[in-house]
């Protein structure tokens, strides 16, 4: 499968629907596709914002799919169809187990840690995470994996296979540390408007 044809043969729906796919089990290598997007991106083939909104939404839309089958269909049934794509009983007790532990940050930065991404809208659905949390959390984590990995693409282009490995290590505690310095920004920015001069 080459992941640079489908994007060139099927552009903004081929990003959408392999991303899409993804969350749903199927194995197609998501970091791989936002990178390739991002590299075509910086060549002006694509558009940043219609680039953006069909990474995200493919990602959205794989992942609430996924969480309506886990809150409506169930443990055996993931299971069941699971294990053709490497979802064992063992995986699942392990990651229901981490989930039950870390359930926001899972829920935003799972996308970050191949096979995890997969297992947390299943979860998130069989534990019935309320819907608009799950779809708040989701949707942050979409912007946040998507925007890193089409940045990746884009300035590294092809040298992303030489530094995949540093760059999963490094990511997630990046993007934690940037995340925790916005949010304090912005604490520290509302608190001054209401102290009064």
């Amino acid at each position: 499968m080459n992941i640079h044809n489908i994007i060139r043969a099927y552009g903004y729906w081929g990003i959408f629907g392999t991303l899409c796919a993804e969350f749903l089990g199927i194995p197609f290598p998501g970091e791989t596709i936002l990178t390739v997007a991002g590299f075509e991106w910086s060549n002006g083939t694509f558009n940043f914002m219609l680039l953006l909104l069909s990474t995200v939404f493919g990602t959205f839309a794989g992942s609430f799919i996924a969480y309506v089958i886990g809150r409506y269909l169930g443990r055996p049934v993931i299971l069941r169809f699971g294990k053709y794509v490497g979802v064992t009983k063992e995986r699942m007790d392990v990651a229901d187990d981490k989930f039950q532990k870390f359930t926001v940050p899972l829920l935003i930065f799972s996308r970050f840690v191949a096979g995890v991404r997969i297992l947390t809208p299943y979860l998130a659905g069989i534990n019935r995470t309320p819907v608009i949390p799950y779809a708040l959390y989701t949707l942050l984590g979409s912007v946040l994996w998507s925007v890193s990995f089409l940045l990746i693409g884009r300035f590294l282009g092809h040298e992303w296979t030489r530094y995949q490995h540093v760059i999963h290590r490094m990511i997630i505690p990046l993007i934690f540390i940037a995340s925790i310095l916005i949010i304090g920004f912005w604490l520290l920015k509302k608190r001054k408007k209401r102290t009064p001069a």
